[in-house]
């Protein structure tokens, strides 16, 4: 176990959590707020509850908070950094940046269903000899995200 048990004061946890009666399969955020050398547990106030023990959305918002990852919509600011929605790969670009074009080719995606960033995958081509040449495909988002730029600041936090 991660983080030590809290004693919490039982009358502001009943205050706060009206109509709850039992916390057992419960998930809640605390503060620890003291810890005194003599004491074997520490003291601690409930912050809030944040949902049933095993269901997706508290646990995920667990994790989240365990790890500080900031699970808030982007800036205005940043999203002026993204291409816009109907962006599209033209020849002019290929040749512009010096790409080489694998569109002609079958190329699929190797990142798990849900993934929200399909940025990997892969290509398959037999060869007049019988054998294969297999092709890596990673996103380059550097095309994307410029130095110093709100959206490059924000992936950096």
């Amino acid at each position: 176990q991660r983080f030590p048990h809290l004693l919490l004061n039982r009358s502001e946890v009943q205050r706060q959590m009206s109509g709850v009666k039992n916390l057992k399969d419960k998930r809640v955020t605390a503060v620890l707020t003291n810890w005194q050398q003599s004491w074997q547990l520490p003291r601690g106030r409930f912050h809030r509850l944040v949902g049933n023990a095993g269901e997706l959305e508290t646990e995920t918002e667990i994790i989240l908070n365990e790890y500080d990852v900031k699970d808030e919509p982007f800036s205005k600011e940043v999203l002026n950094c993204l291409p816009p929605a109907d962006f599209q790969v033209t020849d002019e670009l290929i040749k512009e940046q010096k790409r080489k074009d694998f569109r002609d080719l079958c190329v699929f995606s190797i990142d798990p269903p849900g993934c929200e960033d399909v940025d990997d995958a892969l290509s398959c081509v037999k060869l007049k000899n019988g054998n294969f040449s297999v092709g890596v495909h990673i996103a380059d988002v550097t095309n994307f995200v410029k130095p110093g730029s709100p959206l490059d600041r924000e992936a950096a936090e």
